[in-house]
This record gives structure tokens, C-alpha cells and sequence, in this order.
């Protein structure tokens, strides 16, 4: 990298940052306060402060994590799965290869539960992140990777707006590391031992009285700023054919004038088409240093992102946890109102006049608070009303039905009701209770659409990922025989298989166990109806959507295949008598056709017959007449 273009990307990455730190900077306030919140920290530390000088209880009941959970659960029990369909002709095995292999990627990079936290990070402050990376650090052989992401660390692009950021045009992201680990990912020459310059975020922490000379704390003076830029730049580029394959290839300008000349040598036409593509890139920052700058070979984002509900006026994203914020909080504060006002209020007691004599006031303090004992006072105490009790003041009703508007908010501003959290108290019918979570999961439905547009993003890079695996990497895929797969090299498949003309779908073919039980319980409906056009590989089909256990269904698939392979006797048989059957059926419809042709024949030579002898009869009478007598 020349110095002209480094300071040129100098002056970009800071009009970014002037960018990006003025659009989340407000964003980040509401993140910081909506996790606290999930983990149970409703009061603010100026808030729990004035509470404990009023001598007031800071009650906390975390009502927003169940709900949370709620909706986290219906993921995890309704996952689905990625597929890759071809568009052309003959690349069906080679799609079936690509789905499995896709699903032994993402089970060894443990891919279901770090976006089920990034989920979690949607709902909570309204982005979830996932790095999808090629790592040699676990397996020498590579491992694709999903990491879930603090999304604190990232800002993307102010001018983005649709679901997953998807058209962002530049993000960054800035994290803590030890200057160790930085070390030795880019270098010794750019993180001195004694450089802490660019650690400046403060936070309040126990640790800080115990600063060094220079006022850093202890744990900071090990710690630096990393910044990570990616972005993409539109570069035009000339798509030309090969004269001897046609194959469409791109190059730049400097290819296109010399295969121009070698064309003009040649004294052929040379043709070729302008396009404007995208050039991603990436970059690594310390300070104001660039510490690594290179172009991303996957051509599209390393980091995918799940969004919540967008905030237009704002141009940030926001999850479940800002309708839920207010709710809460009230409640807390209502219910502290309630503690400290019992706590503080009259329970009984005595107003007695200071002319009772000790022992008299002595008697009465220790027999006054027993309900079964007789406390002796001195004559006209009472009916000169010396001795008075003390009226404990009424709880305001107001406070309990504000505690209880509260509570009742927080499944109201959100949509999700008992049914689907199934703490429903009364007694109501099954179909009205799907029905009801059903309709929750309908307010939900924005949440899980994004969800579903990242697993197809996802899906795309996971494809590009797997040309980054050594040629010797073998993948499991488990396609006809389940008990014995097989390992292909990867590499090979991508290569002979045109990868870039795949398409990439979430199928609705279920991974958790509820939403197989729903879908098997329709497939049973329906079965019935066609049973007789089902083929053996649909019924091993239709028990993979069983909620059976694996290992059965297995066992039964492969049974079916052998059966299939091997033939039934009986069945044979059956089909072998059948058809002789038939054959005689014919044989006795052809010998019934040939005598109802000779009956008619007959028929037709005795009709023609009587009329020859009514002609001669009436051309030459008979000589000799009978008479009757």
C-alpha cells in the first residue's frame, strides 16, 4: 500500500468514524440500558443511590427475561435448515451434496447456538451479530466458524435501512484486546509494551484505586483499541469471453489493452461488455496506524447481522426490550412505594399521658401487645381517654391497581401473551389456545423474518466459505445411507459443480422437535389421502418429519431401501399370478368374441337362406300343394 493511499484511507476511516459515532452514540446509551434491564438491573446506580438514602428498598423483579425467553424458546423448537437448490439441469446430486455438507459446516462450527444468542441480542436492543470465518487455530484441516458478536462493538452504515443491513456500505468494528493478543495476530512493530495511548474508554470499575503513576488503571495498561473496517467500492471491470472455451471472465483495464492488441495483431474483433462491480475490502486500525489492509476474497461482508424493528426517524434498530422498558421499571418503582409505605406506616401502639406511673406504663408494655392477657390501668384512665391507640394509615388503593396496570403492560406492549409463555390460569379450549399463540407468534412474525433473511445470507457465504478449505479437507455428507456416510472433497464438488449458479433457501423442513410434531401430525391427514401414490423414498421422507428418535428412523429408511433393492417373494408372486391371470382373462375375451362372430355369421347365412326360398317360391309355385284336411 503506497503512502498516498494511506493517507487517503486515513481520511476515510475518520470521516467514518465522525459518521458513525454521531448516528449510534444515542443507540448505544439505549443498548447499555436495555441489557441491563435483561439481566435484571431495572435501576440505574443514580436511581438505587436515592433510593437507599431514602431509606427505601430497590425491589427488582426481572419480568423482561421470561419473555425474552419465550420467544428465544420458539426459535430454538421451530429451527430451520438451509438448502441449496440448482437452476440448471442435472446438478440435483450435486445440490444434495452441498445441503449436507452444509449442515455438517455449521454442526462443527456450533452454528445453531451462537445464532440463537445473536437472536437473543435482536430481541433485547435490535442487532444480533454473527462473524463467519475459516479458523486453523482448533483443527489443522479448517473450521468454518460462527461467532456471535457483541454488537456494542459495531456501528454500520447511517444509511442503511433494510432487515440484516444488507445494504450497508461500510461497517466497523471496534474492540478491547490485550496487547499480547494483538501481538501476535499483526505484529510486534505496532504494540509496544508501553503504548497505551489509544485505550482512553473509562468505566466504573473497583480496579481503579489501584492506578499506577500515570493515572491508567492497572488491567487498561495491557489493553488496546482494535477498529475493523469493511466496506466495498463500485470499480468498473470488462467482462470478456475466451475465444476458445467462451467462457465469461472479468478483467481490468490494464488486461483489456493488451488482449485489444493481441486481438489487433491477430486481426480479429475483440468484443467486450463494461460492468460495475463491487470490490470488498477490509482494514485493521490502532490509533490513527492502518496495521492491515487487504481486498475480502468471500466479496461480500464477513459479519452477518439480525435486525429488529426499524426505527426511521432515528436510523437505528430497536428490539422488544424498549417497549418492555417502561413497564418495568413502574412496576418496580410501584411495588418500592408499596414496601416502603408499609414499612413506614403505624402497625398499632398507644398514645398514653405522662401521669401513668412507671409501674402502670411498665404493665402495659408488656401485656398491651398479647391478645390473651388483661392489662390493668389505673382508674379514669379510660373514660378520661389518657390511654388512646394509634390509627396504622391505609395503603392507598391506587398504588395497587398502578402495580398491577404495570405487569399487565408488559405482555400487552409487546404481543406476547400466556398462551404462548403456557401459564395460562383458566380452563379454555386446545384450538382457542393454538389459536391465541399462534396470533402471538404473528406479532413476533417481523422478528423472525429477519432471522430468516440472515440464514439465507448466511447460506451465501457459507457456499464462498468452503473455498477456503485445504484440498485435502473431507466433509461428511449423509445422503442415501444414513448408518455408512460417505467424505468428499469439497474443493472437488465446488469446482466440477458451478457453485455461483445455486440458489440458497431456507426450507421449511424442521430441526426442532415441536415443529416436527406439527408437521407430522398434518402429514398424517393427508397420507391417507394419497397412500396409494407414495413411493418408498417418499415414506422414508415422510419419517425424517417424525418426531421418532433418530436411530429408528434410520434403521426403518434403510430397511425400506433394502426391501426395495431386494424384492419381495410374495409380492413377486402376486404380481407374477396377476398377470397370468390377466393373460387367460384376455385369452377367454378373445374365444367369447370369436363364437359371438361365428353366432352371428350363422344368423346371417339362415336369414339369407329363407329369402333365396321365398324368391324361388314365388317365381315357381309348387306342382303338387298340399291340402289340408
Amino acid at each position: 500500500m503506497t503512502p498516498a493511499k494511506s493517507d487517503e484511507l486515513k481520511k476515510q476511516f475518520t470521516d467514518w468514524d465522525k459518521q458513525l459515532d454521531a448516528h449510534w452514540s444515542s443507540w448505544r446509551k439505549e443498548a447499555e440500558e436495555c441489557f441491563d434491564i435483561r439481566a435484571g438491573r431495572a435501576w440505574t446506580s443514580s436511581e438505587k443511590t436515592a433510593l437507599e438514602e431514602a431509606n427505601r428498598v430497590p425491589v427488582n423483579f426481572n419480568r423482561v427475561l421470561p419473555l425474552l425467553k419465550a420467544v428465544v424458546g420458539a426459535e430454538i423448537t421451530g429451527r430451520l435448515r438451509v438448502d441449496y437448490k440448482p437452476r440448471t439441469q442435472g446438478d440435483s446430486k450435486v445440490n444434495e451434496i452441498l445441503t449436507s455438507g452444509a449442515e455438517w459446516a455449521r454442526d462443527e462450527g456450533d452454528a445453531e447456538g451462537e445464532e440463537t444468542e445473536a437472536f437473543m441480542d435482536a430481541l433485547t436492543c435490535g442487532l444480533g451479530v454473527v462473524e463467519m470465518r475459516v479458523d486453523f487455530e482448533e483443527e489443522i484441516d479448517g473450521k468454518i466458524c460462527h461467532d456471535q458478536c457483541d454488537p456494542m462493538e459495531f456501528a454500520i452504515d447511517p444509511s442503511a435501512r433494510k432487515k440484516g443491513a444488507v445494504d450497508a456500505g461500510y461497517m466497523r468494528r471496534k474492540r478491547a484486546m490485550s496487547k499480547k493478543a494483538a501481538r501476535e495476530r499483526f505484529g510486534k512493530q505496532y504494540f509496544s509494551s508501553h503504548d497505551d495511548s489509544n485505550f482512553t474508554e473509562s468505566t466504573d470499575d473497583p480496579r481503579d484505586a489501584y492506578n499506577d503513576d500515570d493515572g491508567k488503571r492497572m488491567h487498561e495498561r495491557d489493553m488496546v483499541y482494535v477498529k475493523e473496517y469493511q466496506w466495498y467500492d463500485v470499480e468498473t471491470v470488462y467482462m470478456v469471453a475466451n475465444p476458445a472455451t467462451g467462457e465469461k471472465t472479468e478483467v481490468g483495464d490494464e488486461q483489456l489493452k493488451e488482449l485489444e492488441k493481441a486481438a489487433e495483431a491477430m486481426g480479429r474483433y475483440f468484443p467486450k461488455a463494461r460492468v460495475r462491480r463491487r470490490k470488498y475490502y477490509r482494514a485493521f486500525c490502532t490509533g490513527e496506524r492502518i496495521i492491515d489492509m487487504q481486498p475480502l476474497e468471500t466479496e461480500e461482508f464477513t459479519y452477518k447481522f439480525i435486525t429488529g424493528d426499524y426505527d426511521r426517524n432515528e436510523g437505528v434498530w430497536f428490539g422488544l426490550v424498549r417497549a418492555m422498558k417502561d413497564p418495568q421499571k413502574w412496576a418496580n418503582k410501584f411495588y418500592s412505594l408499596l414496601v416502603h409505605i408499609v414499612g413506614t406506616n403505624a402497625k398499632g401502639g398507644l398514645l398514653i399521658e405522662d401521669d401513668i406511673g412507671d409501674a402502670d406504663m411498665r404493665h402495659i408494655e408488656e401485656t398491651y401487645a398479647d391478645g390473651s392477657s388483661v392489662t390493668k390501668v389505673p382508674s379514669g384512665t379510660i373514660s378520661g381517654n389518657k390511654v388512646q391507640t394509634k390509627d396504622a394509615a391505609p395503603i392507598p388503593p391506587a398504588i395497587g391497581d398502578l402495580m398491577a396496570f404495570a405487569v399487565d403492560s408488559l405482555p400487552q406492549t409487546t404481543g406476547i401473551n400466556p398462551e404462548m409463555l403456557g401459564t395460562v390460569d383458566r380452563d379454555q379450549p386446545g384450538i382457542l389456545e393454538h389459536q391465541r399463540k399462534q396470533a402471538a407468534f404473528g406479532v413476533m412474525a417481523s422478528f423472525f423474518d429477519s432471522l430468516r433473511r440472515y440464514r439465507k445470507e448466511s447460506g451465501r457465504l457459507l457456499l464462498k466459505l468452503f473455498r477456503f478449505l485445504p484440498p485435502e479437507t473431507l466433509i461428511r455428507v449423509s445422503m442415501d445411507d444414513w448408518d455408512n456416510p460417505q467424505y468428499v472433497q469439497m474443493q472437488d464438488v465446488l469446482m466440477n459443480a458451478g457453485t455461483h449458479r445455486y440458489d440458497v433457501m431456507v426450507d421449511d423442513a424442521p430441526d426442532g422437535p415441536n415443529q416436527k410434531e406439527r408437521t407430522f401430525a398434518m402429514l398424517m391427514q393427508i397420507v391417507p389421502l394419497v397412500a396409494e401414490f407414495l413411493t418408498p423414498d417418499m415414506w422414508i421422507e415422510i419419517l425424517r418429519f417424525s418426531p421418532l428418535p433418530e436411530s429408528f428412523v434410520d434403521k426403518m429408511a434403510k430397511r425400506i431401501a433394502q426391501a426395495e433393492e431386494e424384492g419381495n417373494p410374495e409380492e413377486e408372486m402376486a404380481q407374477q399370478i396377476g398377470v397370468a391371470q390377466a393373460q387367460m382373462g384376455l385369452q377367454k375375451d378373445r374365444m367369447m368374441v370369436a363364437r359371438e362372430q361365428a353366432q352371428i355369421a350363422n344368423v346371417e347365412a339362415d336369414t339369407e337362406q329363407k329369402q333365396v326360398e321365398t324368391h324361388l317360391t314365388l317365381v315357381s309355385p309348387d306342382p303338387q300343394p298340399q291340402v289340408a284336411v
